[in-house]
Order: structure tokens, then sequence, then C-alpha cells
């Protein structure tokens, strides 16, 4: 995604030069950073975009092995199902699933404890 970047600040980039006197230049264009990191941001790909409220979740009661063995598999223990060493997990299946639903389900249960460090939903109607 930054490949071929050059002079490229996010944030508070700091300077500094030591020589006879020392100077000290700050740099901080937080607005205009923020807005170039989102013109390259797909927001409706984050697990809690409005744009697909209600997210489809799975219903109480289903999909309970396949969550278990995830959730195994994301807290690094031993699943039965999913080798541990694994560093992807696929989940796939056919159209109408329930894929979304269990990924959906799953990204909620690691906000909820804390331990969720990014998602992607790719949603076949959005062109971003």
């Amino acid at each position: 995604m930054f490949s071929g970047s050059h002079n490229f600040v996010i944030d508070r980039g700091t300077f500094n030069y030591a020589g006879r006197d020392v100077n000290i230049l700050m740099q901080w264009d937080g607005e205009r950073d923020l807005h170039n990191l989102y013109q390259h941001t797909s927001p409706s790909a984050l697990f809690n975009a409005e744009a697909h409220f209600p997210p489809p979740l799975c219903h109480p009661g289903t999909q309970e092995a396949i969550l278990k063995d995830l959730k195994e598999w994301f807290k690094q223990d031993t699943p039965q199902v999913i080798p541990n060493d694994s560093s992807i997990c696929w989940l796939y299946g056919p159209a109408g699933a329930g894929k979304s639903a269990i990924a959906q389900t799953l990204a909620e249960a690691c906000t909820r404890n804390g331990i969720l460090a990014g998602s992607f939903f790719f949603w076949r109607t959005d062109s971003s």
C-alpha cells in the first residue's frame, strides 16, 4: 500500500539536529495527514460499519462448534480442528452458508474481550 512512498509523515514528526547549537524542528499537520490516510481506506470494511447495519450475526445456539474452534485458534490454544501453528485461518463455504455471520460474531466477541486487533469485511456490493 505504501510502496514507493517518500517524505511520508503520519503524525508529529520530530527532527533533531545537534551541532554547535541544538535545533528542534517539529511538524504537525494532523488534519491533512488523517485526510490523506482516509482517502485510502474502506470504512465499510470495518466489522462495525454503519453501512452494514444490522450486521449479520449467528442466531443463538447455531454455529457453536465452528465458533468454539475459531476462538480456540484465535487465542492460540490447542484446538481439535484447526492446527495451532497456522498463521491464517481460511473460513470458506458457499454463498449464504453463514461465513459473514460467523466472522461478525467472532469480531464482536473479540471486541468485548478487548482482543480484536483488526478485521476487514469484503462485500460484493461495495466498490470501496
